[in-house]
């Protein structure tokens, strides 16, 4: 190995270990300047929607916004925020002269995913009829071109041929008949308009320029209150405040008491996470990159003018707008209330329904105690027991001879089934909570993608704003669009032309109408589009197919690959930079052998094709660039000892082709932990070294993978030690804001350059502020993992590092990646969740995108859908895969509307409540302080307690009584309390805790609710009967789940506890020998050992049906997920039992003590 020291003098050359390099001038914190502003090299999507052609108004900011929705928001503080904000846009209408030009020094905002920017649509109807185009309006534009002439002769200037209207037409197939459209509803033709200065809802197609305008209210004002969930305050204008476009917060008013106005009834005292539709907390105005980004799809010559098809499986128009369940109510039953009251504190029973839940002893036992060993009080008299067992759950009857009125008994639906909270002990069914079943007209609601890839918390949604904030509770979705799936649940299509809505620009979906054989209608913006002539055609037959088997028309989930004609460019070659730590932390922990080696095993598999490349830089106190041109007989070395004066030294020769200098890697990444063995340094240039992945990666983009170990303590970005010992009290602030925002900045810069940063950190007990250097993940839309006291000598940290690295070498990837979500006229998008940059309103730039990334959306609803009868929303993510194809995956999801309450009720995702709730505690949490976070999630249950109350249960109910939808809610929520990322336990370290919120905000839901809320199973009790074959053909294991609950573990039982990364095996004291061998394979509980971490596979029952059932749950996950076990007596005990989350911990309170004291703020 040759070294070079770059220096004022020239290169010198030297070979063996390289002297330790002279100190540079002290470090600073620098912040880097915003890439100049256009179109970069090769530039991809034409930027940001910003430029010459469409300028910022001269009042507005550009701000990085990363969480642009999120991290920014203020409505989640208990605390009103000032008011003000910068930069105000006028609404669309207010930017359009009499003349239908654009203002002066005006442009409206937004553009569609392939940048298209074709001749502009008329203002739309929900009937789908567009409007003469002789009233002056702006988008007159030249009609499309090559259009299919119109069955009726009828055509609009500037639109399609429209078919003869509201008469039955004939289908392709002459053999079937097609009943007439259905008419969706006008817009309203009177009342208060929905922006000001606008006397019709604007549109949520394009205007002028192929410019998507936001929607009004799409991005909410802050709330000035301090109670409830759901503030409903008037909508305001939305305002430029940054790179996205967010509205700016009136001043507070008198007379709003907290986050949640009162609805038309008495207000509802407690302080919430859930913001009103119509409100946006302001933020400061952020300075970052400014440039536009590099997107590299286009959309296909002559696309602008040509109608594109949307279609779905509605092949029928759907029938009226109505709602399954609507009108009177059954008759309640009635039967024995209860009478119980309720036990005294720290004491516990359980009624009737929950024997059932109870694991039965294990062979050769006499019975099961508590876990230790006590056995729990004896319950009640069963006279005393209100919930007979064959109604469990039934709510007081009302009480006939009163003369109050009396509201509607509450219907027989099964997930409205009212539950007395306080009676109903075991909330937690002993099979996996599902989702509450999608109700839509014709059957269309099995075409939805399955709730892992795409979910809502509400599968009903309310018909209005006011509706939804009456329940307290938060309309939004979870969305994984890169999830690993099969071909069957995404099914990937080359079509001879994409069909798309030629004014929305939404994607042929399963729910689409049909309006003949030629047009369908769109049912995002309710346009009429003309199919493509070979629509129907079947490539393989030759013939006339059934459009029913498209798969863009039988899946909700589908993945095209774009052809060239959605290209500006080839597309970029796979690119991996790796900035290594070098320093004493990494070298004596082994983070650098244990990286190298995995590197060396997966340089074969790592995604690419032939124009791969790779590069390498070591950190330290020093920057050490390695040339690996095929010219050098042996890797070069390269030192820069001056890191705040970066230079770069033979920049061509620092990213190598893979396949041609896989020799001269391998070489370098034998070598190089020798190299370092022996080096003193402990500081770390970590912002030094991601400015210089930037100038190197500029032009091209890519991924850049670093792996820190300690603090960077020097050259730009250095940051210092800061005193974050936990607080004595819940009211003194856990400081979980970043300590500069270098970080940020840097990423903002990244991100437009089309380059993502992973994030590898570890540390040996010591402070490295994960907080904040994890900013350049977060906003570049990176991931970040994270090793706390990590040493290659333990076994299980080794192989868990080992796992992640392997997998995240090998797994796929998308580069240059951008994700919109459209929704239905009527909901707006409001919120984003994740790791990303907004762009614009609804346009997220993702420069990688990886299958472990989750994303959650806040919407609010800002017209009355009571004309509707199903609204969706559409989540289209474009990238380049790593074989360098243009691909577009797109997922639809449909929901039913109501306005209902009883419906609404019934058809809530406790779930997907419980991710949101989380999602928005952490941003409570960093933004003011984690005792308001903690006081946020306590009053969402008291607020949505009381509403239900209020709006669907009976006047006699008990006063802790929810839905069975919601009934998990209490215990979810105090799961959160007990988090990491929300308790107040002074055993939480700060960089812990930072990691927690950053997976709450990056993981699928699917992964994030293990960790949330574990699963625990009995596995003495599994025999080959819990062995199952499914509907598919699959043999699974069905386990019944325990609620976590000391009562539920015995002293003479095995327990499995799944935590979503790591399992535990809990090993009572007193299980039998005969049991612990045929499961753990050892002869007693004595002879297990301390650091055990697999289990052997026996011949017996219970061994095969247990490693059945670690097999599933591992394969349900696509992350490594390590295996613990622990016997009873000990270390590491409290790894399982303060997961008991029912029971009382040092984290908190049990789950009795717990509602209890929600019982007591209900009484208030």
């Amino acid at each position: 190995m040759s070294y070079v020291y770059p220096g004022t003098g020239g290169m010198s050359m030297h070979s063996g270990r390289p002297p330790p390099p002279s100190a540079g001038p002290p470090g600073h914190v620098t912040n880097s300047a915003p890439p100049p502003s256009g179109p970069g090299p090769g530039g991809y999507y034409g930027r940001m929607p910003y430029g010459p052609q469409y300028p910022l108004p001269p009042t507005a900011q550009i701000q990085p916004t990363g969480n642009a929705l999120s991290s920014g928001m203020q409505w989640m503080s208990i605390r009103p925020p000032p008011p003000g904000g910068s930069g105000t846009v006028q609404p669309p209408s207010r930017l359009l002269s009499s003349s239908g030009q654009v203002a002066s020094g005006h442009a409206l905002p937004g553009q569609n995913l392939a940048g298209h920017t074709g001749p502009p649509p008329p203002h739309p109807t929900k009937t789908g009829l567009p409007p003469p185009s002789s009233h002056g309006a702006p988008w007159a534009s030249e009609p499309p071109k090559n259009l299919p002439p119109s069955s009726s002769g009828h055509t609009v200037s500037g639109q399609l041929p429209l078919p003869p209207p509201m008469q039955p037409v004939v289908s392709y197939n002459s053999n079937v008949r097609m009943p007439p459209p259905l008419s969706l509803g006008q817009p309203p033709s009177s009342g208060q308009p929905l922006m000001p200065g606008s006397g019709q809802p604007p549109s949520s197609g394009h205007v002028p320029g192929g410019v998507q305008g936001p929607r009004p209210g799409l991005l909410p004002t802050p709330p000035t209150s301090a109670q409830g969930l759901l503030p409903t305050p008037p909508r305001q204008p939305p305002s430029v405040s940054g790179h996205g476009i967010l509205p700016t917060p009136p001043p507070p008013t008198a007379g709003q008491g907290g986050l949640l106005p009162p609805p038309a009834r008495p207000p509802v005292s407690g302080q919430g996470l859930l913001p009103a539709p119509g409100q946006l907390p302001s933020h400061p105005p952020m300075t970052g990159a400014t440039s536009a980004g590099r997107y590299p799809m286009a959309p296909p010559p002559g696309v602008s003018g040509a109608a594109v098809m949307t279609p779905g499986h509605g092949l029928l128009p759907p029938p009226p707008p109505t709602v399954s369940g609507q009108g009177p109510p059954p008759p309640q039953p009635t039967g024995i209330g209860s009478s119980l009251p309720p036990p005294p504190t720290g004491w516990s029973y359980r009624g009737p329904e929950s024997t059932g839940s109870r694991p039965p002893p294990p062979p050769g036992s006499t019975g099961g105690g508590g876990m230790m060993g006590q056995a729990p009080p004896p319950p009640p008299p069963t006279s005393a027991m209100a919930p007979p067992p064959s109604h469990p759950h039934m709510a007081h009857p009302p009480n006939p001879h009163s003369t109050q009125p009396q509201k509607p008994t509450v219907p027989a639906d099964p997930e409205l089934r009212p539950v007395n909270i306080m009676e109903a002990r075991q909330v937690l069914p002993q099979t996996p909570l599902v989702p509450p079943k999608i109700s839509l007209p014709g059957g269309l609601g099995v075409f939805n993608p399955p709730p892992h890839i795409m979910c809502c918390t509400m599968n009903a949604v309310p018909t209005t704003s006011s509706l939804l904030g009456k329940m307290k509770l938060p309309l939004a979705i979870h969305i994984h669009p890169y999830k690993d799936v099969s071909m069957h649940e995404c099914p990937v299509i080359h079509p001879s032309t994409i069909v798309r809505c030629r004014v929305c620009r939404a994607y042929i979906n399963p729910f689409v109408v049909f309006i003949d054989s030629r047009h369908w209608r769109c049912n995002l913006c309710f346009r009429p589009n003309a199919l493509p002539e070979d629509f129907d055609y079947n490539a393989q037959t030759g013939k006339r197919g059934d459009r029913g088997m498209r798969m863009e028309i039988k899946r909700s989930s589908v993945e095209y690959i774009a052809s060239s004609e959605y290209m500006l460019r080839p597309p970029q070659p796979c690119v991996y930079y790796f900035i290594i730590d070098v320093s004493y932390n990494s070298v004596n922990s082994g983070v650098l052998a244990l990286t190298c080696r995995c590197l060396l095993d997966c340089l074969g598999r790592v995604p690419g094709d032939a124009r791969t490349l790779v590069g390498f830089l070591t950190v330290d106190s020093s920057l050490h660039f390695y040339n690996l041109s095929i010219g050098n007989s042996q890797p070069q070395m390269m030192v820069v000892s001056d890191v705040d004066d970066i230079f770069i030294p033979s920049p061509d020769s620092l990213l190598v082709n893979l396949k041609e200098s896989k020799d001269m890697i391998r070489t370098l990444l034998e070598d190089m932990p020798g190299i370092f063995a022996e080096t003193p340094i402990t500081e770390c240039a970590l912002g030094a070294a991601l400015q210089v992945a930037e100038k190197l990666l500029h032009s091209i983009g890519g991924r850049v993978t670093v792996i820190q170990t300690c603090l960077p303590t020097t050259g730009p970005g250095a940051l210092k030690n800061r005193d974050v010992n936990p607080p004595a009290t819940k009211k003194d602030t856990i400081n979980m804001a970043p300590a500069s925002d270098f970080y940020k900045k840097l990423a903002l810069d990244l991100s437009s350059q089309q380059i993502a940063v992973d994030l590898f950190a570890f540390s040996s007990s010591q402070f490295i502020d994960l907080s904040t250097i994890s900013c350049v993940s977060k906003f570049s839309a990176g991931q970040v993992f994270y090793y706390p006291d990590f040493h290659h000598s333990q076994h299980t940290s080794r192989l868990r590092y080992e796992k992640d690295f392997t997998r995240y070498l090998t797994r796929k990837i998308g580069f240059e990646a951008v994700m919109r979500i459209r929704c239905t006229e009527g909901i707006s998008l409001h919120t984003f969740h994740g790791n990303f940059f907004v762009r614009s309103t609804d346009l997220l730039s993702l420069p990688n995108t990886n299958p472990d990334h989750g994303y959650t959306i806040s919407l609010s609803i800002d017209e009355n859908l009571k004309d509707m009868s199903t609204v969706c929303c559409q989540a289209a993510l474009l990238y380049t895969s790593s074989r360098g194809e243009r691909r577009i995956r797109v997922h639809t999801l449909c929901l039913p509307v109501s306005s209902q309450p009883s419906v609404l009720y019934s058809k809530l995702n406790v779930v997907a409540i419980t991710g949101v709730l989380a999602n928005m505690a952490v941003d409570r949490a960093t933004s003011s302080s984690i005792g308001d976070a903690r006081d946020a999630l306590l009053n969402t249950v008291v607020d949505c307690t009381k509403m239900y109350r209020s709006q669907v249960a009976s006047a006699n109910c008990p006063p802790f009584t929810l839905p069975s939808s919601l009934a998990q809610l209490p215990l979810f929520v105090l799961s959160l309390l007990k988090n990491p990322a929300f308790t107040l336990s002074s055993r939480i370290s700060y960089d812990v805790r930072a990691q927690t919120m950053n997976l709450i905000k990056s993981t699928p839901l699917s992964y994030l609710m293990p960790t949330i809320y574990p699963s625990l199973y009995a596995l003495h009790s599994l025999t080959e009967q819990n062995v199952v074959e499914t509907e598919t053909g699959e043999t699974v294991v069905q386990a019944p789940l325990l609620q976590l609950s000391p009562e539920n573990t015995s002293r003479y039982g095995i327990f499995l506890m799944d935590c979503g990364h790591s399992m535990y095996i809990w090993v009572s004291s007193d299980a039998p020998d005969a049991l612990v061998s045929k499961i753990l394979g050892v002869t007693n509980f004595e002879a297990i050992p301390e650091d055990m971490t697999t289990i052997p596979v026996q011949d017996n029952e219970s061994s095969r049906v247990v490693h059945m059932l670690l097999k599933q749950i591992s394969l349900s996950r696509q992350h490594h997920v390590s295996l613990i076990v622990i016997r009873e007596r000990s270390q590491k005990r409290l790894l399982f039992v303060e997961r008991l989350l029912d029971g009382k911990t040092d984290n908190g309170t049990s789950y009795y003590e717990f509602i209890s004291h929600i019982l007591r703020q209900l009484g208030k």
